[in-house]
């Protein structure tokens, strides 16, 4: 319908109705009132990806990274990204920078986390950055700037406990997908792989291969696709791992599907939906998932599988019918959102699955130049306490986060 209408209007015409939506779509942002935002007038302020939280585990620091204000996409003489915190116990916090990396994307800044995940008095970070020759990861000590260590790859997802970290081919990956690698390294050869860091040690070692996976309950659209891994997950006690399986069929169509292995010797594979559409998912816990996508003939739809007993069912059938960045603020709510709508409106919801009810936490408007690479997703993250969570949104023409109350449960 969208291509035929394509067709039928003409382009000034349909860049004149998008405008005039988008400024009528501001008039309707809903910003919570108790909403903290944190920006910068020349800088633009964000985090980036949803599986990792800005909150340090005591819930005094929020993590932040400051970009350069041009949406262009980031490349080997583009400037370095800030890194840096708010300490959250003043009553104006202010950006305080520790350190800067040329390696990063406006989806995921640089995969910038705390260091370990579980330890309540962490004042460590891990990032990635490069040297002169390869990408590298770094565990820096926010309070003294002391660098503690430089692993030999960069990180993906780390083990709570910091035991270990997944990684991936990241200039391959930015070849592939734009705004989620790197691409310093352009004319390297690259390797569609999964490797192992083992921390402190630094020992890497290849678990997974793009052959080992494509041979796995293979689909008739793999054959002649070019074929590569994105958004890698450990399970919460660090037992499991997920990977989106990409290819994009020589018509340029991409398919996607989730491989979930075990983490001792990396076999075992699953896939909860093998339908070739699957998007954003996130864990409940080592057994339980749950993926946004189309399964078993159904419309788009969240559903929770249960790796365990090969189960799933429908979350949200009445209400998450857009594909969103989830995560679980307890085992029975979830914290999501939407891409922008006609108006260009992006929502916040927050969804209880014993009652049913969706509720709006807020509705954050996007200008229409943040698309594609450059796009601006809420990205919701949870503190530790799942009683506040942090977004990224535009303000003003750039980049900010802004922190919102959770209800109560």
């Amino acid at each position: 319908m969208k291509n035929l209408l394509r067709k039928i209007i003409p382009s000034p015409l349909i860049k004149l109705a998008k405008s005039t939506l988008g400024s009528i779509g501001k008039s309707f942002e809903k910003i919570p009132d108790n909403g903290q935002v944190f920006n910068d007038s020349n800088r633009q302020v964000f985090f980036g990806y949803y599986d990792i939280t800005p909150f340090s585990n005591n819930g005094n620091f929020l993590l932040a990274q400051q970009a350069p204000p041009e949406n262009t996409s980031p490349h080997g003489t583009h400037p370095d990204l800030a890194l840096g915190y708010y300490d959250l116990w003043q009553a104006d916090p202010v950006f305080k920078s520790f350190a800067k990396t040329s390696t990063w994307n406006w989806q995921q800044g640089c995969r910038l986390q705390w260091y370990p995940q579980d330890n309540d008095k962490t004042t460590q970070v891990i990032f990635n950055s490069k040297d002169e020759d390869n990408y590298i990861s770094v565990i820096q000590d926010i309070a003294s700037g002391e660098i503690i260590q430089t692993l030999p790859m960069p990180i993906y997802s780390v083990s709570p406990d910091g035991s270990f970290a997944l990684s991936l081919d990241f200039d391959r990956l930015h070849k592939c997908r734009p705004g989620y690698g790197y691409s310093h390294f352009p004319d390297r050869p690259c390797k569609d792989a999964i490797w192992r860091i083992e921390i402190p040690s630094g020992q890497v070692k290849e678990v997974m291969t793009m052959e080992q996976v494509r041979q796995f309950n293979p689909l008739p659209s793999m054959e002649k696709a070019d074929h590569y891994f994105n958004h890698l997950s450990i399970s919460p006690s660090g037992l499991r791992f997920m990977v989106t399986h990409l290819w994009v069929t020589p018509s340029g169509k991409r398919h996607t599907r989730i491989i979930v292995a075990n983490t001792g010797d990396y076999s075992d594979y699953i896939c909860p939906n093998n339908s070739g559409h699957t998007s954003h998912y996130c864990w409940l816990n080592d057994d339980r998932v749950i993926i946004f996508g189309i399964h078993e003939n159904q419309k788009p739809q969240y559903h929770l599988y249960d790796l365990t007993n090969n189960t799933s069912e429908v979350i949200g059938e009445n209400t998450l019918r857009q594909d969103g960045h989830p995560t679980w603020a307890s085992a029975n709510h979830l914290l999501t959102d939407t891409y922008p709508d006609y108006l260009r409106l992006q929502h916040l919801l927050y969804y209880d699955t014993n009652t049913k009810n969706c509720r709006e936490l807020g509705a954050f408007y996007s200008p229409s130049d943040f698309v594609g690479e450059v796009r601006c997703d809420l990205h919701p993250r949870l503190n530790h306490k799942k009683d506040r969570a942090c977004i990224d949104i535009v303000r003003d023409g750039r980049r900010a986060m802004c922190i919102v109350d959770i209800p109560e449960r």
